[in-house]
């Protein structure tokens, strides 16, 4: 069974929701958006043109998304994709000496005892620290 096509939000719900954000982003940074809403308000008289492309697009192919999103955020980008892109998680920037360091640092936080008698151990620990941390923000989110 194949999915459905991705909805094409309106121009109005797009800018809306870019508005909220940017809101939110400048009262954490103590920074005005009187010029962003003015440019957001400028386009939105003008974007219905661009709008009507994309509705265009979304008509004749099977996600119209692709041809944006796949280009954008993995094939231009020329860094390591799993840390620099994937937008599921943030973690503050480190600097490791070498990938042994970046290893046992991210492990460290994780009970030696679960892991100790497997032999990638560091391996393992990384990534239970990893999923341990995406539960954690989720419960935050869920309570």
């Amino acid at each position: 069974k194949c999915l459905p096509k991705p909805p094409l939000p309106s121009l109005d719900h797009c800018l809306d929701r870019y508005l909220e954000y940017v809101g939110v982003v400048a009262e954490g940074q103590n920074r005005d958006v009187l010029s962003t809403v003015h440019a957001v308000e400028e386009f939105r008289k003008n974007g219905l043109t661009y709008q009507r492309r994309l509705q265009q697009l979304s008509e004749s192919e099977i996600n119209w998304i692709n041809q944006f999103w796949l280009p954008e955020m993995y094939l231009r980008i020329r860094l390591p994709l799993p840390v620099n892109i994937s937008p599921a998680y943030i973690f503050p920037q480190q600097h490791f000496k070498d990938e042994e360091d970046w290893l046992r640092s991210t492990a460290r936080n994780f009970p030696s005892e679960i892991c100790c008698f497997l032999p990638h151990c560091i391996i393992f620990r990384y990534t239970a620290f990893l999923i341990r941390g995406m539960l954690e923000y989720k419960n935050k989110i869920d309570t």
